[in-house]
């Protein structure tokens, strides 16, 4: 169950959907909207894999605007396991200047030393010299792993960076890309959504 809180808005209007990354689906047996809370019914996952699902809660307006907040859930193998711990070292092995794509669980975890709300993470907006990225800022954090350079965070959307300064988190690094950028070198996790952060808590910084 997850709390919804609903702003002048008929909880009678809204409306879910269900969008799932396997190629099965179906998982998600039952999602409704009542007192306030979504609730979700999950089938138990009998596979070797980890199984994601966005379920997106939405509201069409009198102006045909679509008011919406997203859930992501991530459901275990059928060993309880979520993913496999990997290292800082090991993530920068096998980032390159091509950027490799990341086909498994991998977890990393470390502690932001960013805030979504800051203005400046990402210096320069401009893409390419005639492509210009005004929200680059906004969808950019950056991770502090205990040892050894940190991590640039690029989320595709806005709205799922919602990272703040001395939040720890982990991050399954499954679909995201890992880049090794020159001058300045440094690390980058791209291709992030709201599905990849697995945990956050408040961490001593």
């Amino acid at each position: 169950e997850c709390g919804v809180r609903l702003e002048n808005i008929p909880s009678n209007g809204l409306e879910v959907d269900i969008q799932y990354s396997d190629y099965k689906g179906g998982w998600i047996s039952r999602c409704v909207v009542e007192d306030n809370l979504v609730k979700v019914s999950l089938d138990a996952n009998q596979t070797s894999l980890v199984r994601r699902a966005a379920v997106t809660v939405y509201y069409i307006d009198a102006w045909k605007r679509r008011i919406e907040a997203t859930v992501y859930l991530t459901q275990s193998d059928s060993d309880g396991v979520l993913g496999t711990d990997i290292s800082p070292m090991e993530v920068r092995l096998l980032a390159d200047k091509d950027g490799f794509k990341v086909n498994d669980d991998y977890v990393l975890e470390g502690i932001v030393v960013s805030d979504c709300s800051s203005r400046n993470m990402e210096l320069n907006p401009l893409l390419d010299y005639n492509v210009l990225d005004s929200l680059a800022s906004l969808r950019t954090a950056y991770l502090q792993p205990e040892a050894g350079p940190g991590f640039k965070l690029v989320f595709d959307q806005v709205k799922d960076n919602t990272l703040t300064f001395g939040t720890r988190v982990k991050l399954n690094l499954y679909d995201c890309t890992l880049s090794l950028e020159a001058d300045p070198d440094r690390y980058v996790i791209s291709g992030l959504t709201g599905a990849n952060l697995l945990e956050t808590s408040q961490a001593a910084v």
